[in-house]
């Protein structure tokens, strides 16, 4: 009997130990694929050259990510998108830099564009257009955020019509507050 109970104890304290580990698993897996997106991005850049203007701005916003993430107070929240994808908001105070990751997001027809939105006390504010192309085969579509988060602030991203909007024209798919 008595090595039942410290078999059952064994069991929670393992239980317990897995519900903690989990989350830094995958929060390293999250980290681990960007680096990745990253890195190959700056290689097939390399290899494409960079003479186009989409070019330059992809590589601009891998080299503001990659500084992002080396940030020594960079900060990560997550949520779920409507339709299930995981939608991660990155962020550093000292690099002014803040970057939304969405996994597996689906391209939307040539009409429309995913707009993402600084959400304060002052109402919505474009933060820029999330380019799906590279999600579209289910890898990861991510996007350095134009200006500035503000502390408390809410990222939002909306479905807008081909270009963006002035102001969110749909209610937001995933909306995610930083502290």
């Amino acid at each position: 009997m008595g090595s039942r109970s410290g078999s059952g104890a064994s069991a929670a304290e393992r239980a317990r130990k897995r519900w903690f580990q989990r989350p830094a698993s995958l929060l390293a897996a999250a980290a681990a694929a960007v680096a990745l997106f990253i890195g190959g991005t700056f290689v097939g850049l390399g290899l494409a050259g960079t003479s186009g203007t989409s070019d330059s701005f992809a590589a601009q916003q891998a080299a503001s990510l990659a500084q992002l993430n080396a940030a020594p107070d960079v900060q990560r929240a997550s949520a779920t998108t409507a339709d299930g994808h995981q939608a991660t908001l990155v962020w550093s105070d000292t690099s002014s830099l803040s970057a939304l990751v969405v996994d597996g997001l689906p391209a939307l027809s040539g009409d429309k564009d995913y707009q993402l939105w600084y959400i304060g006390a002052g109402g919505a504010v474009s933060a820029g257009l999330l380019d799906t192309s590279v999600s579209a085969s289910g890898g990861t579509a991510w996007r350095v955020l134009d200006g500035s988060l503000t502390s408390g602030d809410t990222i939002g991203m909306t479905v807008e019509p081909k270009g963006g909007s002035k102001q969110p024209t749909t209610t937001p798919i995933v909306a995610i507050q930083s502290s």
